[in-house]
């Protein structure tokens, strides 16, 4: 297998030079979902 794609550090670096609040953040990271079903 190839996964991943691209080393998990520039997955990192990416996620961290995005503009999003840190509560933006929390909702990427599974707030919407945990929501949505509940938990």
């Amino acid at each position: 297998s190839d996964y991943p794609l691209l080393p998990p550090s520039r997955y990192y670096k990416e996620w961290a030079a995005t503009n999003l609040t840190e509560e933006e953040k929390e909702e990427v990271w599974g707030g919407n979902a945990a929501r949505f079903f509940g938990f």
